[in-house]
C-alpha cells in the first residue's frame, strides 16, 4: 500500500513539473508574440524567509492596474525602490509581464503618460 502511495505521489509531482514547464514556455511565447512596452513603478521590496528579495511593481494598461514580481539578484534596494523602469507585457494577457531593471525611466512626461504617480 505504501509503495502504491509513493508511486502516485511521484506521478503527481512529475505531472506538476511538466505543467510548470509548459506554462513557462507559453508565457515566453506570449510575450514574444503579443508584447508591448510601458513604464512600471517598483513600489515595494519583499523579503522572503530565505535570503531572496523581490521587487514588487505596478503598471497600467487600458486604465487597469496590474502588478508583477521580479526577483532581485545583485541590485541594491535603494537603486530600484520607488523608481520607474521599462516593462514588457502581453496585450492578450497583461498579467504576463517582465520588468527590465536595466532601463530606468526618468522622463516625467513618459511616466505621467503611463498613468503612474511620480511619488
Amino acid at each position: 500500500m505504501k509503495d502504491n502511495q509513493l508511486f502516485i505521489g511521484k506521478v503527481i509531482a512529475l505531472i506538476l513539473v511538466i505543467i510548470s514547464i509548459f506554462y513557462a514556455i507559453y508565457q515566453v511565447k506570449d510575450l514574444r508574440n503579443n508584447s508591448t512596452i510601458s513604464v512600471a513603478r517598483i513600489y515595494d521590496i519583499s523579503h522572503t524567509k530565505s535570503i531572496s528579495r523581490n521587487a514588487l511593481y505596478e503598471y497600467y494598461y487600458n486604465g487597469e492596474k496590474f502588478k508583477g514580481v521580479k526577483r532581485l539578484k545583485n541590485e541594491k534596494e535603494e537603486n530600484v525602490l520607488k523608481k520607474f523602469f521599462e516593462v514588457k507585457f502581453s496585450k492578450e494577457n497583461p498579467r504576463n509581464s517582465e520588468i527590465n531593471l536595466a532601463v530606468e525611466i526618468i522622463d516625467t512626461y513618459t511616466i505621467k503618460k503611463a498613468n503612474l504617480n511620480l511619488k
